[in-house]
């Protein structure tokens, strides 16, 4: 790692930590979120201009684009909920500091070289979604709510069965590591078979689509934007 990519490292970590300090402060005020927001989309733009960044982070033209995308995304809707969110099946604080925390484990997707941590990342971003989504609260928004946590989680449990096959054929899970490194052995076939059923579902690929409607016509408009601007097209890019 050069000087360069040592300089990065601090802005980065502040990438994940605005989020975690906006979302806590959110809990007294709800507008620190959209300030946090900011700042991580002023980080994101700053990293577009400066070289890609490999080491314990994989930051490529990839990652730089859903950065902004993610940072973006999160500053508009935490904007636009200042006047549209009020109190549903939890404390109004309490969305904010939710949504933060699932836009913090969204940058672990779209930035981390590995495969384990890319998928607790994931895992994190179903859990803290499950109580926003169905933060309206009514019949239909809980039984969407359910569909929606039991078929991602189901999706999510296979991933993890093929992230352990990767790790028995390749011994690693280095992100970096493993592309290149090509084989025809059954192991990997069935990991990555496996791998494009369970991430896939995050992503809304047959057959693990099914969610996709129950959750973006009764989660809040805030959330259901955020789910088809980054986190479907991050657990994609995963498959990819």
């Amino acid at each position: 790692m050069d000087n360069l990519d040592l300089q990065l490292i601090p802005l980065i970590y502040l990438l994940f930590a605005f989020p975690i300090i906006g979302g806590f402060l959110s809990l007294k005020w709800k507008m620190a979120s959209v300030i946090s927001s900011l700042a991580d989309v002023v980080i994101s733009i700053y990293l577009l201009f400066y070289p890609n960044v490999e080491g314990f982070f994989l930051i490529d033209e990839i990652s730089k684009v859903f950065l902004i995308m993610n940072s973006s995304i999160t500053f508009i809707t935490m904007l636009y909920s200042q006047k549209y969110i009020r109190d549903g099946i939890v404390k109004e604080r309490w969305y904010y500091f939710l949504f933060m925390l699932y836009s913090d484990a969204l940058y672990g997707v779209i930035t981390l070289n590995n495969l384990g941590l890319i998928w607790a990342s994931l895992e994190a971003s179903t859990a803290l979604t499950v109580i926003i989504v169905a933060y309206e609260k009514g019949e239909v928004t809980m039984e969407a709510t359910w569909r929606y946590a039991v078929i991602v989680s189901m999706g999510v449990s296979i991933a993890f069965v093929s992230i352990i096959l990767f790790y028995y054929g390749l011994h690693t899970l280095t992100l970096t590591s493993m592309i290149g490194r090509g084989t025809n052995s059954p192991l990997i076939v069935a990991a990555s078979l496996l791998g494009i059923l369970g991430f896939g579902t995050k992503a809304g690929i047959f057959p693990g689509y099914t969610w996709l409607p129950d959750a973006h016509t009764e989660a809040p408009a805030t959330v259901s934007s955020s789910f088809s601007a980054v986190l479907v097209p991050a657990a994609a890019v995963v498959v990819f």
